[in-house]
């Protein structure tokens, strides 16, 4: 959401082991997906 409030034109992420930040706490999976994308898709961001 801090993209997306932030007016970003665009948002990359990883999931589980696809992410720079695999081993942190803090990590998206596979179920977030399609929550972020409705997210972004409802913003117009990319």
């Amino acid at each position: 959401m801090t993209a997306i409030n932030a007016k970003a034109d665009a948002v990359y992420f990883g999931a589980g082991n696809l992410n720079m930040r695999a081993r942190s706490s803090a990590n998206f999976n596979i179920d977030d997906i399609q929550k972020i994308a409705s997210l972004c898709s409802e913003n117009n961001v990319k």
